[in-house]
């Protein structure tokens, strides 16, 4: 099976967009410590507005592994104190994607 792609946009409430961001950073160390399976796992920024989204890109090395990315303490854990925090303006936009063309890091051609 293919590697597995997901765009996440997390939607910070005004104001809380910090204690997110640490909460994400956290979550990405632990996500490289923990999950071998976990390709690619990086938080990024919306620019140019008020209450910047953000933008998580990540690559699974298939779909059973993005699954089980869900399944971990440490991500259950994640949302857990969003939602009791209240960081969330509304939920999480989720995408999971198969890359079809193009190119990454490598330069290499996808075909």
């Amino acid at each position: 099976m293919s590697e597995i792609n997901i765009v996440a946009i997390l939607y910070p409430v005004q104001g809380k967009e910090e204690r997110m961001k640490e909460l994400v950073a956290k979550m990405a160390k632990d996500v490289h410590e923990k999950e071998d399976y976990t390709l690619r796992y990086i938080m990024t920024e919306q620019l140019g507005v008020e209450t910047p989204d953000i933008v998580m890109i990540e690559t699974y090395k298939s779909k059973e592994a993005a699954d089980q990315h869900t399944k971990t303490s440490h991500f259950k854990s994640l949302f857990s104190t969003m939602e009791s925090e209240h960081l969330m303006a509304k939920p999480p936009y989720i995408a999971q994607t198969i890359s079809k063309a193009g190119f990454d890091l490598d330069r290499k051609m996808i075909s």
